[in-house]
């Protein structure tokens, strides 16, 4: 995301698609901003200061799949006392969270759909989990598309 290239693959890819808000993981890009682009969508980003690894559009930034159990405990939980703390009517967590959920594995998980993509692993487990204590839903994966159209795990 943080090149040239990846903003005009983002455009490109913005133009084939409507949404008004899109939640963008990895961005790559340094520090905290504002950029109007060529299209003229907004693209707001937060990254690290000194690093281009991580960075995200919107929320929080998830543990990586080899970070301690611990780590990944306490973003979870982070979440929980943020959804407690701040009531709304409607909750949207965008990013992928460094995991696969895959597909639902059995008919009895309600928070998730059958389409997902890949095949759940350890974290993909610890995020339903989470799902289900919160009732919160992966919408992602209860819409059928078209495998170039799966962006995430």
């Amino acid at each position: 995301m943080a090149t040239e290239d990846r903003t005009e693959e983002l455009e490109a890819e913005l133009g084939k698609i409507k949404c008004d808000v899109i939640g963008i993981s990895e961005t790559r890009k340094r520090g905290e901003g504002y950029t109007k682009l060529k299209s003229g969508h907004k693209l707001y980003y937060k990254g690290l200061e000194n690093s281009s690894l991580r960075g995200i559009g919107i929320l929080a930034y998830a543990p990586t799949s080899t970070a301690e159990d611990k780590e990944v405990s306490k973003f979870y939980e982070d979440i929980s006392e943020g959804m407690r703390n701040n009531k709304t009517s409607q909750v949207l967590m965008i990013g992928d969270f460094n995991c696969k959920i895959g597909g639902q594995a059995d008919p009895v998980e309600k928070y998730v759909g059958k389409h997902g993509l890949g095949k759940r692993n350890l974290r993909g487990s610890t995020m339903v989990d989470f799902l289900e204590e919160e009732h919160l839903y992966n919408a992602n994966t209860f819409f059928q598309k078209k495998s170039n159209r799966k962006w995430t795990w």
